[in-house]
């Protein structure tokens, strides 16, 4: 049982944390018991800035206990404040990250700058250190140097390793490097709503995962359903559509569904045929800055066509085609009926409209209540673009587009009742039930993650109940 005492004590000490077992309990007794100045706490995404945030908000902490961050985002302020004794100079675009870093642990190591950290903060708290690239571990033990700290992770949900300029240490680096204070071991979110059993199981799995074995999701009792794929595209997904609306038979539960994490196109696709499920987008919405750039200084019948295409990504029951055919009538005159308020709107930006015409029309489209938006993360961030474009058009849509962008990293993200998503846009994430969509192609690690998220139920889709397939 590991004590916000045995964290405290730590010089440089790690606390493995498998998932829903209280580690971000951990980390606010942590803080609600350090004395002295605050404590420098820091994770890895902003949606773990938020949350964790909300957490230690909700517990009424002090906000002079604690000065929370992500690492890139301290990194920033701290290069910033010393860009000439860093060498390295923010000049408004995307940093280069992995340099960043380097030039944040570069600056500490110069220790030009330890009166002022020790003078600061008393010590350093790390959330999800599985996902810290190389360099952001480097970062933390450059600290590591001045303050007592204590980072929190676990190997098996190590799923952020993407970045082929920054990649993972490997936890056997890590281990190296900090002290074991000792190991997360209540399955917490899964007793607090009754599910125990789910729980252990979990617990289980996990330690057969760690020793590169396999599991047998057709024996986890009758809070792990299996369901056989048969191979057969349109088979399979009818079955995991009823298998979602067996469970939404309680209105008030919430699903995550974890689909293929390379296949982005079959997230969306489930998400279209799946009546109330809506799609969980990346936080950098790269997406709402490509569609930005196609729109961006276009008018009239180019900037319809484009809104007509984004419109079709991101909504249902469109009947584009339908619409086009009674516009070509209407322009040529011919119509024996009046033209209604979608066709008014279309009419508007075709006839030399710009951003703001596209807006009105696009908030036209959604009124049909036979269509449905299950994009609304790409679609609502993509409007305020748009509305802030015809605002300052001498500002241009791009620009507009990443502030919307950047707004929405730092306020969060809410996400729908019944959300469809890969592992990496999920982890950290919980429900009340998880549906995995093709648990064949997972890797141990995604495959835990995706387990782990349902604290009431997991349904699992694959060809074969051992998993993960080797």
């Amino acid at each position: 049982m590991v004590q916000h005492a045995d964290i405290l004590a730590a010089r440089r000490g790690l606390v493995i944390a498998p998932a829903g077992c209280g580690k971000t309990q951990s980390i606010i007794e942590s803080v609600l018991a350090n004395e002295g100045k605050p404590a420098l706490v820091l994770t890895h995404t902003n949606a773990g800035r938020i949350a964790l945030g909300g957490r230690l908000s909700r517990r009424q902490v002090p906000a002079s206990r604690y000065r929370l961050a992500t690492l890139d985002g301290w990194a920033m302020r701290l290069v910033g404040t010393y860009p000439l004794r860093s060498g390295f100079v923010l000049d408004g675009d995307a940093p280069n990250y992995p340099a960043l870093r380097r030039a944040a642990s570069n600056l500490i190591a110069s220790r030009a700058i330890d009166e002022i950290l020790l003078a600061t903060y008393s010590r350093l708290l790390v959330d999800e250190y599985q996902d810290c690239s190389t360099g952001q571990h480097g970062l933390a033990l450059s600290l590591s140097r001045l303050l007592p700290t204590c980072v929190f992770g676990d190997n098996l949900q190590a799923v952020f390793d993407f970045d082929p300029q920054d990649r993972l240490p490997g936890w056997n680096v890590v281990a190296q490097a900090y002290a074991e204070v000792g190991q997360l071991a209540v399955p917490h979110r899964w007793n607090n709503v009754g599910a125990n059993d789910l729980g252990a199981w979990l617990l289980q799995s996990r330690a057969t995962l760690l020793r590169g074995g396999r599991i047998d999701v057709s024996t986890g009792g009758e809070r792990v359903r299996w369901r056989q794929l048969t191979g057969n595209d349109g088979i399979d997904v009818r079955a995991q559509i009823a298998a979602q609306f067996e469970i939404d038979r309680n209105r008030n539960e919430t699903v995550l569904i974890i689909g293929d994490a390379r296949n982005v196109a079959s997230r969306h696709e489930y998400a279209r045929h799946a009546d109330g499920v809506g799609v969980v987008e990346p936080v950098e919405l790269r997406g709402m800055i490509d569609w930005a750039r196609r729109m961006d200084g276009q008018q009239g019948q180019d900037l319809f066509d484009v809104a007509m295409e984004f419109a079709r990504e991101v909504m249902v029951n469109l009947e584009g085609d339908r619409l086009r055919r009674r516009l070509e009538v209407l322009g040529r005159g011919r119509n024996r009926q009046p033209p209604s308020r979608e066709e008014t709107a279309a009419q508007s930006v075709i006839g030399g409209g710009g951003y703001g015409e596209a807006v009105h029309f696009l908030k036209v489209l959604v009124e049909d209540r036979n269509r449905r938006i299950f994009r609304r993360g790409l679609f609502a961030p993509m409007m305020g673009a748009l509305e802030a474009a015809a605002r300052k058009p001498e500002e241009g849509l791009i620009l507009a587009a990443a502030s919307v962008r950047d707004q929405n990293r730092f306020a969060g993200r809410r996400l729908p009742a019944r959300a469809v998503g890969s592992t990496l846009l999920l982890k950290g994430l919980e429900s009340d039930h998880a549906l995995i969509l093709n648990a064949d192609r997972m890797t141990a690690p995604n495959l835990y993650v995706a387990l782990s998220r349902g604290s009431r139920s997991v349904t699992v889709f694959s060809t074969t109940p051992m998993l993960p397939r080797l």
